[in-house]
């Protein structure tokens, strides 16, 4: 999982899945996931 490498920003890893911007990813992850990608990584 990209976030877990955490060499890249949430942005650019929005980017590279193809998210036009980052506030689709967050939304989109979070609805999946159930936290946002900050949290998620504050947890692991």
């Amino acid at each position: 999982m990209l976030l877990i490498r955490k060499d890249m920003a949430i942005a650019d890893i929005a980017n590279e899945l193809g998210f036009a911007h980052q506030s689709y990813f967050t939304r989109h992850f979070k609805r999946v996931v159930g936290v946002k990608p900050t949290q998620f990584l504050a947890q692991s």
